[in-house]
């Protein structure tokens, strides 16, 4: 859950030392306040303490203490290293924290730093997303706050300006992560991520104009980099409304391990949110990840993250006047394996991905079953040339298998049980093998400029493609910068039971993004433009083969006072579409998407945020005729003529959470409660018009209603 904040910055407050305690601040070598730093004596490291918003420590001495070192750590910043000797008084102690450097020559650092890191609109770290007023503690769902984010589903799918999800790539750890949600989220509505933010490191998020260093993207990039080093053991225990979970971090040696579980249930949910959750009817969801990392030498690392899920949901469906009680589950299991050598200023690494899943959906006379399976291999060379250079180039092979046995309606609004169907028996096949090469070049300290290319080698008769892209960051001067961003990409998308095949995508886009930070706060702006090819069929009765999308995003973040934070932000998107028919407006037009959020965070009370978001909505074609045909045992809806003519009504919610931090001196270091209510307002906001069953009459089918949720977590 989102309110589990600063999982990771908790130690426990402790006990006391013959002269009593030690009291002081920590800041940076700017002389600002360093908040939730770790403070601990070397000796007794189980018994620290963290800074306060101030950055104000105290720190009770042991009973036993003898001479000793007191540490001082942060994420981000050089450890701090003091022997009590050289400390003149207990109290009133000054320590000033280094940023760690990013110089890309530096091995440990350019190792694991992408080489398009500069060219990120966004980067989040662990602490961002748990701090994120609407992330639930889940990276993908963090990510919907970003104005830049599109979702109009209240899913945790990357749709990034304006683009369809399937054309955004997640790449975690460098591999290809498809699909990278699970149909579980409590509401029954939505989703959440595959992944725990507890084994995250870092995620850089590219809107647009996608790091050609990873392919099968003609959108946007959310690039996902593991954790690798455990700084402490550490045990993690949760309990919730609808979950139960297990975290623990393991140093064996030079092993560093990361074991968690989860097991999700409905019952206690759905029965207190009864009767705002009358479509959802039973959940029933457990995952668990493995991560190991060991760095065999200052040269030589390896990676391993393993994880499974089986998942399980029943909901009340509803599609083309036809209503019933619809069926899915889920297993799925995927490997990522990284070995990564470097040698002075060049570094080799090889990746290897494995993505395995079966999954039954049921509803009417459709019944599916879907058996996929993936393998992803890529050989990658980089080299820091000089302070100015850096430049990059590989090789990957990714297959991927589609199976499916399914039945499924012959006449596409006909779901009825006694209505005629197909049985469908197909095995698919994708051999997807490119090459890519890509350089950076810093000419001056305020420009960095990037170009890559990426092509595919046809295998089976395969349409060749070239993509390529072009990149340019300038710095105005220490608070703003330009970033352009063009180029023309390519990704096949995912096959489905709708259409079963592996269809090629294309792009091409243009945008220019403005940040400006100062020191409370920062403001984004961007402007961009982009044209999408390819098939996609709606409902198996529309085809859009052509989409156009402009738009503009602004965004504001501001810290108001010690405790107080407020963040806005607004995106325009008009997109018009091609059919067989001439262009259309599309439905992803949105005239305004606002998103506000007010967040009080004092590490002494509680935690507070309350979030609004608001836009128009969505659009769609009317039905408004139906023909009775005695082939389809149905009616056969007609469709307005006013193509995207009709309007839903407009999206408004706003939510709450609250929690609080309770750090203790015992074997137990911190407890975290929380709660959140979701949809306070209880807005019938609609997400589809439902007609029954000769579409004479229809209602209205909503997004979550109010929904109330609450929790514990244990820190040892």
């Amino acid at each position: 859950m989102r309110t589990t904040i600063l999982f990771i910055l908790i130690l426990a407050a402790s006990t006391g030392w013959a002269q009593s305690r030690f009291s002081g601040q920590v800041t940076d070598l700017a002389n600002q306040p360093v908040f939730a730093a770790n403070v601990y004596f070397k000796q007794h490291p189980q018994q620290g303490t963290t800074t306060d918003l101030d950055g104000h420590f105290t720190l009770k001495t042991p009973a036993d203490f003898q001479a000793d070192t007191l540490v001082c750590s942060f994420i981000g910043y050089q450890t701090s290293v003091l022997p009590i000797q050289e400390i003149q008084y207990p109290t009133n102690i000054q320590i000033q924290l280094k940023e760690q450097s990013l110089n890309i020559n530096t091995i440990t650092v350019s190792g694991k730093s992408p080489i398009s890191e500069q060219f990120a609109v966004q980067q989040l770290k662990p602490l961002d997303i748990y701090l994120n007023p609407v992330s639930n503690a889940d990276p993908l769902k963090a990510i919907t706050f970003l104005a830049a984010s599109t979702n109009t589903d209240e899913s945790a799918n990357p749709n990034l300006r304006g683009s369809p999800a399937d054309r955004s790539l997640v790449v975690l750890n460098g591999v290809p992560v498809q699909n990278p949600v699970r149909n579980s989220q409590i509401n029954g509505t939505g989703f959440f991520s595959l992944f725990n933010t507890e084994v995250i490191s870092n995620i850089q998020v590219y809107p647009g104009n996608p790091p050609l260093t990873y392919g099968n993207s003609s959108a946007g990039l959310v690039e996902v980099q593991l954790r690798d080093e455990v700084p402490e053991n550490s045990l993690q225990l949760s309990a919730g409304l609808a979950s139960a979970g297990l975290l623990t971090q393991q140093k064996i040696g030079n092993n560093h391990f990361r074991l968690y579980g989860n097991y999700q249930f409905s019952k206690p949910f759905i029965e207190l949110n009864q009767p705002n959750l009358p479509d959802l009817k039973k959940f029933d969801n457990k995952d668990i990840g493995l991560s190991w990392y060991r760095a065999f030498s200052d040269q030589l690392e390896v990676h391993l993250f393993s994880y499974g899920i089986d998942e399980a949901v029943r909901a009340h469906g509803h599609s083309f006047g036809y209503s019933d009680l619809a069926k899915a589950q889920k297993t799925r299991n995927f490997n990522i394996l990284t070995v990564q050598y470097q040698n002075n200023n060049q570094q080799w690494s090889l990746r290897h991905g494995s993505n395995f899943s079966n999954s039954q959906y049921q509803f009417g006379n459709l019944n599916s079953n879907a058996h996929r399976q993936q393998w992803y291999h890529s050989l990658n060379f980089k080299e820091f040339t000089n302070a100015k250079w850096t430049w990059q180039t590989g090789i990957n092979h990714d297959f991927q298998q589609a199976g499916f046995q399914d039945t499924i309606p012959r006449y596409f609004f006909a779901f009825a049980e006694n209505a005629p169907t197909l049985a469908l028996d197909t095995t698919i096949r994708l051999h997807q093998l490119e090459a890519y090469a890509y350089a950076s070049w810093e000419p001056s300290s305020d420009w960095v400029i990037s170009a890559g290319l990426r092509s595919n080698i046809p295998i089976a008769e395969q349409e060749s493609y070239l993509s390529f892209q072009l990149s340019a960051r300038y710095r105005l001067d220490h608070q703003q910068s330009f970033l352009l961003g063009l180029g023309q990409y390519h990704n096949y998308r995912r096959p489905a039971f709708v259409g079963q095949h592996f269809e090629l995508l294309r792009s091409r886009q243009i945008s220019l993004d403005y940040d400006l930070q100062w020191d409370e706060g920062q403001l984004q702006a961007a402007i961009f433009a982009k044209q999408e090819q390819g098939n996609q069929e709606i409902e198996r009765y529309l085809q859009v083969l052509e989409s156009q999308i402009m738009g503009t995003e602004i965004s504001l973040q501001q810290d108001i006072g010690k405790y107080w934070r407020a963040e806005a932000s607004n995106i325009l998107i008009r997109q018009r579409i091609r059919t067989a028919d001439g262009w259309q407006r599309g439905d992803q037009t949105l005239h305004y998407f606002v998103k506000a959020a007010l967040q009080w965070n004092h590490p002494r009370y509680l935690s507070a945020s309350m979030v609004y978001m608001t836009r128009p909505g969505t659009y769609f074609t009317e039905v408004t005729d139906a023909i009775y045909q005695s082939e389809s045992r149905s009616f056969a809806p007609v469709f307005s003529t006013d193509f995207n003519g009709a309007q839903l009504g407009a999206y408004h919610r706003l939510d709450l959470s609250l929690s609080r931090v309770i750090l203790l001196s015992g074997n137990i270091k911190s407890i975290i409660v929380y709660a959140s209510v979701n949809n306070i307002l209880n807005q019938n906001n609609q997400q589809v018009r439902r007609y029954n069953s000769d579409f004479s009459d229809f209602d209205y089918g909503y997004f979550q209603k109010r929904t109330i949720y609450f929790g514990t977590v244990f820190n040892w």
